[in-house]
């Protein structure tokens, strides 16, 4: 975790400080109760309980992250300066709340999947939300999915751009296995490509946005061609059809679990 990307947050909410909270209290002291309200997987606590420390806060933790909760549960207590913890509150908030939102909706399709296909995963996208990237992609584990790429840096997935701009399948992996000896996925939009992209060296093959019809077939003739390339379906993936293509694929990459999410209820109680 970084204290600096929390502290970052904070400053854009405070910025040159809380004007009503500072404006009605000095050296109060108090304790207060963060409470989930909704059935939930929750994720963000162990990432609250860095926020608070900012202020020298040590926050109890009444839960884990990863736990199926059902309200109302109280999950975090903290005590210290009243105004440190007003001003802290709704960031704290903020987190829990879109974190528990991810790690929900990951550990719903995670259970849909793991029904009809064991040993495919669950997995993540780049489509995060800028500066809160690291705590998507955590609060997917904590939903049992897998974060996948955390960006460009550390795998390599060639797509339709790359592919269109280098001239073609081919050429584009004869140019990345001259630059890199590491794993190779590759976008495909048909079989007749995805078998292209097997005879030239691809380790990975994403099949995007095929019918589940389509994928059935890649699937197997790809597995039969070479039973050790990773098949990954994307592309539209969502609760009411994940399971059409759970059995036809290694990996399952999903947008859906960052950003067709609805956050979780949380408050908090200040005494």
């Amino acid at each position: 975790m970084s204290l600096d990307l929390l502290e970052s947050y904070l400053e854009d909410d405070i910025r040159t400080g809380d004007i009503t909270t500072r404006g009605v209290l000095t050296e109060e002291k108090a304790t207060a109760k963060i409470l989930c309200k909704q059935e939930c997987v929750v994720s963000g606590l162990l990432v609250v309980k860095e926020l608070f420390s900012l202020r020298d806060m040590d926050a109890k933790l009444l839960a884990a992250d990863g736990d199926e909760l059902t309200p109302v549960k109280v999950v975090v207590e903290v005590e210290g300066l009243a105004v440190d913890i007003l001003e802290l509150e709704r960031t704290a908030l903020n987190i829990m709340s879109r974190m528990s939102g991810i790690a929900t909706e990951t550990r719903k399709m995670v259970d849909i999947v793991e029904s009809i296909n064991p040993e495919a995963v669950v997995a993540a996208t780049r489509k995060t939300t800028p500066g809160f990237r690291l705590y998507e992609k955590l609060a997917v584990t904590h939903g049992g999915g897998d974060p996948h790429r955390y960006g460009l840096f550390d795998a390599i997935l060639i797509k339709d751009n790359h592919i269109q701009l280098a001239g073609g399948i081919e050429e584009a992996l004869r140019r990345i296995k001259e630059s890199s000896d590491a794993p190779i996925e590759i976008e495909v939009v048909d079989l007749e490509t995805a078998l292209l992209a097997l005879e030239h060296g691809a380790h990975r093959i994403m099949l995007d946005n095929f019918t589940p019809e389509a994928a059935a077939e890649a699937y197997s003739v790809l597995k039969e061609k070479d039973p050790d390339v990773i098949i990954e379906v994307s592309g539209g993936l969502k609760p009411d059809n994940v399971a059409d293509y759970a059995k036809h694929a290694d990996i399952l990459s999903m947008g859906w679990l960052t950003h067709g999410i609805r956050g979780v209820d949380f408050s908090m109680e200040v005494e």
